[in-house]
């Protein structure tokens, strides 16, 4: 390595060091920040407080300051470029969030992230609206694809690793939404009531990984009421969370159309009220200064938060920005979709299918050529890359192959094929228009649907189903009538180039579940208070569209409470300590290989649990497992879970490889959350390790005794 080479590397490493500290204060950046902030008029920063035209926070010519640039995600940078830069680019549209999670790979994540981030650069936009962390809590949430599952430990290093990639490129994160948002019907309404020390163990911890470990730059406040205050305004959820406890140094942005009282909103709430002045705006606050409603300073910290950003990422520095990778950047989008797909059933090992044996292949239902790119909303991302499934099988097939297409068991002739035919391939699920922002959809698929798997089922047992979603769906009444069944959630770009290869084995499937799949939603811990609360809203027990028109200002005493009396037992920790089988279990996935995980042994070192544990490919091709370390609190004074996720490692092994893997468990690990210290809390006593390929999989433990 030659002597320039070296200083290179140290240099990117010094910056990307840097960026994922953001939350540690720079002393001469805030002086900068100071000095800008005595130089603003009373005007000027009303101005900066609010958003301008085309999502942006506005600039200040005359001190230098230009506007700054939002734009749309979390899968894609959506704002195009603007004057001599237009149409010189087209986006990357990476798959759902939901992919991205099944993946389990950190390494992905920080890839798609950086990506995104030079495709933001370069497209003149500052801050990318992502990643998102909430927690899927229920299958019906129509945003369930934009997040990255059930689990605060699996979304929060997944968030981690986006966040850091993206801020190499200085352009801002924005993790949203802030907090406990987990259903999108009547979304301006909702409140999420739940005890303090649910919030800190479940749906806050994947946010404070992206403050405190991502050091992401911004947050997005949530639509919904947090225990009876908006999140925009959430005096708990802002002051004393995030900028006391975890002494975030970035700036808040409101939730489009989010923010609601002007006195709250100006003293502890959002920075930034997008995406016009509305509650905030310039008469509104003059009236509240002058009535001594609100002081100068509280005006004067949202402007310095938003500054002193700024100027740590160099937005307001020229910077040559390069053109993108495109092709770079289309082939992580493949590997995601590669490796987030996966496999829930493969009877018999029926897959993968040899191209030696196969001659007619029929594909049945709307999406084999209507194939949906993703759920509905911001997040969706039009596509350069993509194509439909048909397509898709016909490449892989190759000519040899007769491929057809029916949209359903109607249309002529396809009874006659389907008999014929050595496979029959299903595409089930949702779209853009079923499932995404702004309503809840169902958790069962449509009558139509479940008929199609039966009525083929009937004629040709060879049935492999692809369902497309956003989080859980109803699938115990059809999985007996298929041989195998295909979750790639949403793929984007990718779509029409994964399920081909991988059905013929061109492609190894290794995307591990990060949701619980119900046998039945009345399984669900969420079911009889979503039931409860989709029923007094005026919203039948499973489905009804919701979209909510914003007339002026949402009266903020109209809400609705969604209660979490499910406390800290959603997802796989109910499963695990209720005893109650999910159909398919948190960290499932199927491979065309076997892996066999072995040799657990735990040990105390300098007051961290060390555990190391061997993983070895035992079958005849080559692989990905998920090594998954599970901790459970043998005797505690309140009442936990019977195992949580702390650490989990994704590994790539050659037939008959083995790998040994060392994870560190730390005393935060161990925590509850204790609400009489309001602290975390470790307790002194015996804890089992479980090394697993999945939340049921008891078959490698150990015990560790805890001090402190």
């Amino acid at each position: 390595m030659s002597y320039r080479t070296l200083l290179l590397c140290l240099f990117i490493f010094a910056v990307i060091k840097s960026y994922a500290q953001f939350n540690i204060p720079d002393a001469g950046i805030m002086q900068q920040a100071n000095k800008m902030l005595a130089q603003m008029t009373l005007d000027e920063k009303l101005l900066f407080i609010t958003g301008g035209p085309k999502a942006t926070i506005n600039g200040i010519p005359r001190l230098g300051l230009r506007s700054i640039r939002m734009s749309d995600g979390p899968l894609g940078v959506k704002a195009e470029a603007e004057g001599e830069d237009a149409a010189k680019i087209n986006a990357t549209a990476f798959p759902s969030a939901m992919t991205m999670a099944s993946s389990w790979n950190n390494n992905l994540l920080y890839n798609i992230g950086k990506a995104i981030g030079a495709e933001s650069k370069y497209n003149g936009v500052d801050i990318l609206l992502g990643p998102s962390v909430n927690m899927v809590r229920i299958p019906q949430n129509g945003r369930n694809f934009e997040y990255l599952g059930e689990d605060p430990c699996l979304a929060g290093k997944l968030g981690v690793a986006y966040i850091k990639g993206l801020q190499t490129q200085e352009v801002l994160a924005n993790v949203k939404h802030f907090a406990a948002n987990n259903t999108e019907f009547n979304r301006y309404k909702s409140n999420s009531v739940l005890d303090e020390r649910t919030l800190r163990e479940i749906y806050l911890p994947a946010f404070e990984a992206a403050v405190k470990e991502g050091g992401s730059a911004t947050v997005m406040t949530a639509h919904n009421l947090v225990n009876d205050f908006h999140s925009s305004e959430n005096a708990f959820l802002l002051d004393t969370v995030l900028r006391t406890d975890w002494r975030f140094n970035g700036f808040v942005i409101s939730d489009w159309f989010s923010t609601y009282d002007l006195i709250p909103s100006a003293k502890y709430g959002v920075d930034v009220e997008m995406p016009v002045p509305r509650v905030m705006a310039k008469e509104k606050m003059l009236a509240a200064l002058k009535n001594n409603e609100i002081t100068i300073e509280d005006i004067d910290k949202k402007v310095r938060r938003i500054l002193y950003t700024c100027m740590y990422f160099n937005l307001y520095k020229e910077a040559a920005t390069q053109k993108p990778d495109m092709d770079k950047h289309a082939a992580i989008a493949l590997r995601t979709g590669e490796e987030g797909t996966v496999l829930l059933k493969n009877a018999g090992n029926f897959l993968p299918l040899s191209r030696k044996n196969i001659r007619n292949i029929v594909l049945l239902g709307s999406a084999s050529v209507e194939t949906p790119l993703y759920g509905g909303g911001a997040a969706g991302m039009s596509t350069t890359r993509s194509q439909n499934m048909l397509t898709e099988i016909q490449q892989a097939a190759g000519n040899k192959v007769q491929v057809s297409f029916f949209e359903n068991m109607k249309a002529s002739g396809a009874a006659e094929k389907l008999k014929a035919a050595d496979v029959v391939l299903v595409s089930l699920g949702f779209n853009e228009k079923t499932e995404g922002e702004a309503h809840d959809r169902p958790f069962n698929l449509s009558k139509e649907q479940t008929a199609l798997v039966q009525q083929a089922a009937a004629i040709n047992p060879n049935i492999i189903a692809v369902l497309y979603a956003g989080g859980s769906v109803n699938i115990s009444p059809w999985l007996h009538h298929v041989k195998a069944l295909f979750m790639p959630w949403y793929l984007g770009d990718a779509t029409g180039h994964i399920i081909g290869r991988m059905i013929f084995g061109d492609i190894n499937p290794s995307g591990k579940l990060p949701v619980s799949i119900e046998k039945d939603w009345k399984d669900s811990p969420a079911f009889s208070s979503y039931d409860t609360y989709a029923s007094e809203a005026g919203m039948p027990a499973l489905f009804k569209p919701f979209y909510e028109k914003i007339n002026g200002t949402v009266d903020p005493k109209s809400k609705i409470d969604t209660r979490y009396d499910e406390g800290i037992f959603m997802g796989y920790r109910y499963y695990t300590s209720k005893q109650i089988a999910p159909l398919f279990p948190f960290g499932f996935g199927l491979s065309y290989t076997d892996f066999k995980i072995s040799g657990l042994k735990t040990s105390l070192s300098n007051g961290k649990i060390l555990v190391t544990v061997n993983v070895k490919n035992t079958g005849k091709v080559a692989g990905a497992e998920v090594v998954q370390i599970y901790v459970g609190d043998d005797e505690a004074s309140v009442k936990r879970p019977a195992k949580e996720l702390k650490a989990y490692e994704k590994v790539f092994l050659k037939p008959g490889a083995q790998k040994r893997l060392t994870f560190s468990i730390t005393k935060k690990d161990l925590s509850f959350w204790d609400i009489s210290t309001r602290n975390w809390k470790a307790e002194p006593g015996v804890f089992t390790i479980y090394a697993a390929n999945s939340s049921e999989d008891n078959a490698n433990t150990g015990k560790i005794t805890w001090k402190e």
